[in-house]
């Protein structure tokens, strides 16, 4: 298995990546940032594999900088490479097509897994940062491959994938993405995978007063770190119909000793994406028209929060505040066409 570029490196990058953004923008305006990733001519899988992977740790480095945002992130080849670091990048419309959301960024890096020399077996990665609108090359740098396995590598460094919530909980970051949830020992400075991924769609996590509760397609809510025992109790919560895999959850929170949560309906004109379930017994219900929703076929609730017995709702059709009770939730004010 190919080793992959050091911690060192990549920190030298974003390094770069912070100065010459600042030469690019306003002080005080964030950046947009470009990765990508190239290899020679008669490279193999593994070393596709390889840039792929440093790609992924670059852009979480990237993105814990303050001032830079990353807007692309792919595998290019060396002919679209030189239409990337060309000169006229601004002003040619076709080069412009064929780099798609490359060219938007104020910045492009570019890796370049170079071959090794007969007599010198060691990988090394030119990575080159320029300015997207003039091509002017704006820093270089030869970055030598480390010792350290790739899977090792990216399990220390950082997730490889953006995260799609993020929250401290005592001494550790949790990071969720689409592939599965990271913990960060901020005292060890250490990652760790702790979830696994469903392998279609985002996984989510969201704080509650009793648990940190998570969601992932076809499992669209249990208590986060939760065993195989335990997550089952909210089995009647799950998305269990045939032609399509599970909804998305945006929201969850503790209310009332009941787990209120939301995002996309269940099915057309069955539920408007709130959704209810007791933590202790698993009891399930959604909320839909009967409740005094008004229904769509494009509803979705999207946040919630509670203010004292009431919860407000933010959703695709407006504001809504809803009163739970024993029997159901009795809908009361709304802004637009969230309610009656």
């Amino acid at each position: 298995m190919f080793s992959r570029v050091s911690a060192i490196s990549l920190l030298l990058v974003t390094i770069f990546l912070q100065q010459n953004a600042r030469a690019v923008g306003e002080s005080d305006a964030e950046s947009t940032v470009a990765l990508t990733a190239t290899v020679f001519a008669d490279a193999g899988k593994s070393e596709r594999e390889l840039m792929e992977a440093l790609l992924a740790v670059l852009e979480s480095e990237v993105s814990m900088q303050s001032g830079l945002s990353v807007v692309e992130r792919r595998q290019i080849d060396l002919a679209l490479q030189e239409l990337a670091l060309s000169e006229d990048l601004g002003q040619n419309e076709v080069t412009r097509l064929q780099l798609g959301k490359i060219v938007s960024a104020d910045l492009i890096v570019t890796l370049e897994l170079q071959k090794p020399e007969v007599d010198d077996q060691t990988l090394r990665v030119l990575i080159r940062i320029v300015e997207s609108l003039t091509g002017i090359v704006r820093g270089v740098a030869v970055a030598p491959v480390s010792d350290a396995a790739l899977d090792e590598a990216v399990g220390q460094i950082a997730p490889d994938l953006s995260p799609s919530s993020l929250f401290v909980q005592g001494e550790h970051l949790l990071a969720a993405t689409r592939v599965g949830v990271y913990e960060f020992d901020l005292e060890d400075r250490q990652w760790t995978k702790t979830m696994e991924g469903s392998g279609l769609g985002e996984v989510r996590i969201f704080p509650g007063k009793s648990h940190v509760w998570a969601t992932k397609y076809g499992r669209e809510i249990f208590p986060y770190a939760a065993d195989e025992a335990e997550a089952a109790r909210f089995q009647a919560a799950w998305f269990n119909e045939r032609g399509q895999a599970g909804i998305r959850i945006l929201f969850a929170i503790e209310h009332n000793g009941q787990v209120w949560y939301g995002g996309y309906p269940w099915a057309r004109f069955r539920s408007v994406g709130f959704y209810r379930v007791n933590p202790e017994t698993g009891e399930f219900r959604m909320y839909g028209l009967r409740d005094g929703f008004h229904m769509s076929t494009t509803y979705t609730t999207r946040a919630a929060v509670a203010v004292g017995n009431d919860l407000w709702l933010a959703t695709s059709a407006g504001l809504a505040r809803v009163t739970p009770r024993a029997q159901g939730v009795a809908q009361g004010k709304s802004r637009g066409n969230a309610g009656p």
